[in-house]
């Protein structure tokens, strides 16, 4: 008998911009400007999960991060080790490329990417860009993405600028994914979120939005976020793992 997942995930404009460029996925569903909001059960021998964000400033943010999660869906499969997911990110990045030259593309249009894929007693995290992962066990919230930004001095406010990111360039550059491993069965939640979220929430808040609201965190964390001024898109996935939905 599989094991059952339970999942969360919602998609917002926020309450500045005036569209969504974000995407996101959770195995078979997919967000869309139709349906932004899901929850549900997962009984799947993989569980997988990913956020992309459309880069701000640039045009065609939403065609860059659907086109991410696109790739991401076609290839996750395949995913059983650390370097299966860099030749993944290695396809997306391509895949942006290839299509700021097709019709409707755009030069330079640039998403971030965060998503966690796990098999049984093996799972991994990995990001590119500014959008977050953070792991949920018994006693704390730890991030375990690595947020691709500049190195500021201590007290300056955290730059918006990406240090890396799937397309964003003219031409390619080299490229090298954030990927770390983690055993499912020692994880109380997953957090996937684009930085509509962290900008707005601190990582406190979150945590505890993320534990006193079981029916549907992804939507209490949308809230806090809107409450706050809701100044960019916000993303935001939440899988509680299997091994503790009981407890």
């Amino acid at each position: 008998m599989l094991a059952k997942h339970r999942a969360w995930a919602t998609t917002h404009a926020g309450l500045v911009r005036d569209r969504n460029e974000d995407s996101c996925q959770v195995a078979s569903w997919r967000s869309s400007p139709a349906e932004a909001n899901w929850r549900g059960s997962l009984a799947t021998e993989r569980l997988w999960a990913a956020v992309a964000d459309g880069m701000g400033g640039h045009r065609r943010g939403e065609l860059a991060s659907s086109l991410v999660i696109d790739c991401i869906a076609e290839m996750i499969d395949e995913v059983s080790d650390d370097t299966d997911i860099h030749q993944l990110i290695a396809q997306a990045n391509m895949r942006l490329f290839h299509a700021m030259a097709a019709p409707g593309g755009s030069p330079a249009m640039g998403s971030t990417v965060v998503g966690v894929v796990a098999t049984g007693q093996r799972g991994w995290i990995f990001n590119v860009g500014d959008s977050r992962a953070y792991l949920l066990t018994g006693d704390e919230m730890q991030q375990v993405s690595v947020d691709h930004t500049p190195k500021l001095a201590a007290g300056d406010r955290r730059s918006h600028a990406l240090t890396q990111s799937l397309g964003g360039t003219l031409t390619p550059i080299p490229l090298k994914a954030h990927v770390v491993s983690f055993d499912p069965r020692a994880v109380e939640a997953v957090l996937l979120c684009s930085d509509g979220l962290t900008d707005m929430v601190d990582d406190d808040e979150i945590e505890a939005l993320v534990r006193r609201s079981p029916d549907d965190p992804a939507q209490a964390l949308l809230g806090a976020a809107l409450d706050a001024g809701g100044a960019d898109n916000v993303t935001i996935v939440v899988v509680h793992m299997a091994n503790h939905i009981s407890r």
